[in-house]
């Protein structure tokens, strides 16, 4: 058999344990039901044959097959044990429970109400409000609940709220698993018929706590001064395009970014933070790769910074970095072992994202779309002017592996994708130039930030001209909803094998 290096047996292992996560839910339940003494029996087995067997297919085969069984087993092992100690199984048996709890996530503002992830909850069976310290004497339950209350109330994060509810299972919709995208946040309850909420400790309870309340009161604080200095819809669009706050955004104008297909510009993820590394370090790598890599690690920790530093948002900095860093070190089999590797911890961290996470597989997909597939259109491109050729492969080549997730996930298909992220990202660096030094500037005082912010207004109503003018072409987006995994198993399977061909004919 050829030489096989380390490095492949590596990136094996770590794709084998993904596609273990990704079939745990039909193979795995009866893994972690098996006794011990079984368990056991078999790793002594597994271990016999890897030392007794010397054929190198076979004992690569059977640590494969093991490291599928393993991921797997982690799926399965990681999904909640519902019994007394878990906030499930107190679901949907019409009680009224009094219920405390800490608001672990930032609040959420959807029209008039405010939406709160409560963790650390505790809860009194008895349909009674308690007394101060009532609850805090039972025991803590594992799992999350999804509460909705008046947006009068002020909640920060971290605070500690008490309430009284009952709790139900999130719905499961034909078209959409409502309990599935809960569960990747550790949300397993909803609060029905909330009353008497009230907030018993705002002191953040914890260095954590203390810290992402610092982190989240910097980006209300920014946020605040970037409506200051733009109108309406800039001041929204640019908070977008800066944070990934796009809730605000009107209707008329998300709906005019989907049909053209740049919604990824206004929301923090590894698509856009990877495509926007891509384009700084191929674009701009002449003044010096090394002030480049720290240029862009910078624009992502930044990102990062202002958002909140979410979990999804931690990740997506991830991908993007790592890319940098792939681009910076100039080896594409380290660079895609590293970026494989990142992907299989935080699955390994939460198993859920694979499936349920839509920003992450956004986020993966991307990255190795720009690692694998841009350099392809580069090569197609390569006669057009140096900017344009990588914003236009890198644009494609993200899109060629994320188009079934955009597809499956949002029912649109955008025809005139390609053109208009040509045409509108290059205002993009420069309009979150302006956004930030203006929103810093505003920071201190309020006047210089608006002088700055006429620059950042004049682009952003660029961008919002041109997206009206190109969504107005005919046929510019189809209504296409496709779910069926045979469909997009081909046609991942039929990508793979054309670029393992036109790689491995380049190498020739």
């Amino acid at each position: 058999m050829k030489y096989l290096a380390r490095s492949k047996v590596f990136l094996y292992i770590l794709v084998a344990f993904m596609a273990g996560v990704f079939i745990g839910p039909y193979v795995g339940s009866f893994l972690v039901e098996l006794p011990i003494i079984i368990i056991l029996l078999n790793c002594y087995i597994v271990t016999l044959l890897l030392v007794l067997v010397r054929n190198k297919v076979f004992r690569i085969t059977l640590i494969l097959l093991l490291v599928v069984l393993i991921g797997a087993w982690r799926y399965q092992a990681f999904l909640p044990k519902i019994n007394e100690n878990h906030i499930v199984f107190y679901n949907d048996n019409k009680e009224t429970y009094a219920i405390e709890g800490s608001v672990s996530a930032e609040p959420a503002e959807k029209g008039n109400s405010l939406s709160l992830q409560i963790s650390n909850v505790r809860i009194n069976p008895n349909d009674q409000t308690p007394k101060p310290n009532e609850i805090l004497n039972t025991k803590k339950l594992n799992g999350d609940i999804l509460l909705t209350t008046p947006k009068y109330f002020e909640v920060e994060y971290g605070d500690r709220v008490r309430f009284n509810a009952k709790l139900a299972t999130p719905t499961q919709y034909d078209t959409f698993d409502y309990r599935d995208y809960l569960a990747r946040y550790g949300v397993y309850a909803i609060a029905k018929s909330v009353d008497q909420f009230e907030v018993v400790d705002s002191s953040c309870g914890g260095v954590v706590y203390c810290a992402q309340r610092g982190l989240y009161e910097i980006k209300n604080y920014f946020s605040s001064v970037i409506n200051k200095i733009y109108p309406e819809p800039h001041a929204s669009f640019m908070l977008g395009v800066l944070i990934g706050a796009k809730s605000s955004l009107p209707d008329w104008l998300l709906n005019i970014f989907q049909i053209i297909g740049i919604t990824h510009i206004i929301a923090i993820s590894g698509y856009n933070i990877t495509i926007l590394a891509k384009v700084a370090d191929g674009t701009l790598g002449k003044i010096g790769r090394k002030y480049i890599f720290w240029g862009v690690l910078t624009m992502i920790l930044a990102f990062v910074v202002m958002t909140g530093a979410s979990a999804s948002v931690v990740r997506a900095g991830i991908m993007g970095a790592l890319l940098v860093y792939a681009g910076f070190i100039g080896r594409k089999s380290n660079a895609v072992n590293v970026l494989i590797f990142a992907g299989a911890v935080m699955i390994l961290l939460n198993p859920l994202i694979l499936r349920n996470d839509i920003g992450f597989q956004l986020s993966f997909l991307a990255t190795m779309g720009l690692v694998f597939i841009s350099p392809i259109f580069e090569k197609w491109f390569a006669r057009m002017p140096e900017f344009f050729r990588v914003l236009l492969s890198a644009t494609l080549a993200a899109q060629v592996l994320t188009l079934p997730i955009i597809v499956s996930g949002f029912g649109r298909l955008s025809l005139i994708s390609p053109i208009s992220n040509i045409i509108i990202l290059p205002f993009i660096p420069l309009s979150m130039f302006l956004g930030f030094l203006s929103g810093g500037l505003g920071m201190v005082w309020l006047p210089l930030g608006r002088i700055v912010g006429f620059f950042g207004y004049i682009i952003l109503e660029i961008v919002i001209k041109i997206s009206g003018l190109l969504a107005g072409i005919p046929y510019a987006s189809l209504e296409l909803k496709v779910n069926n995994w045979f469909v997009w198993g081909t046609y991942y399977l039929l990508v793979g094998i054309l670029v393992l061909f036109w790689h491995k004919r380049k190498r020739k």
